[in-house]
């Protein structure tokens, strides 16, 4: 169903736990969420060692290596600019170059943060994004790229995790780097 093949835009897969009481409830939130500390530990360090290369990492170096690799050396300020910033997600067909050329087009867009190709989608990370869709539409328009859907949303924690460390949390899909990352190295 959640395959790569479903059709499904992987920015818009969700996952859903049901629970028959409150109290169960809080203790699955409790699960999840170490799940998803102990996934981005993995990244950490799964990123430190592929930037480390051949040379390897010593005991003593592999927390800051971690915490770059996440993107979490740089100053506390432009993190939060950059986790804040509202996804406009563009749908184009595959023919002719049209992803290219829209991802190429957009990231030389004024205040784009980042700019990210999954698929037939290009994801453009913005402030004020309500703002910009019109503006965005228009230069898509005008350089002749048909859009055939356009989304905005705020970043969700999977559009966080990939930003930071390249790499999707997808059944069969391990380690799957994404074009457009702001991780180091990549």
């Amino acid at each position: 169903m959640h395959g790569k093949d479903s059709g499904i835009p992987t920015h818009t897969r969700k996952l859903l736990g049901f629970s028959d009481n409150r109290q169960d409830a809080a203790l699955q939130a409790g699960h999840f969420n170490d799940f998803l500390f102990v996934s981005l530990i993995r990244a950490a360090f799964l990123g430190a060692l592929e930037v480390a290369g051949d040379k390897g990492l010593r005991a003593d170096e592999l927390g800051l290596a971690q915490q770059r690799a996440l993107g979490f050396d740089r100053p506390t300020a432009e993190l939060k600019a950059e986790f804040v910033a509202d996804a406009i997600t563009l749908n184009f067909d595959r023919a002719n170059g049209l992803v290219e050329r829209a991802a190429e087009l957009l990231r030389k867009f004024d205040g784009a943060e980042n700019v990210r190709v999954d698929g037939q989608d290009v994801v453009l990370y913005i402030r004020n994004g309500a703002s910009a869709v019109a503006d965005v539409v228009r230069a898509l328009d005008e350089a002749e790229l048909k859009i055939n859907t356009l989304s905005l949303a705020h970043p969700t924690l999977d559009d966080v995790f990939v930003r930071a460390t390249g790499h999707r949390l997808a059944a069969g899909e391990p380690g799957k780097k994404t074009e457009g990352s702001n991780a180091p190295g990549h």
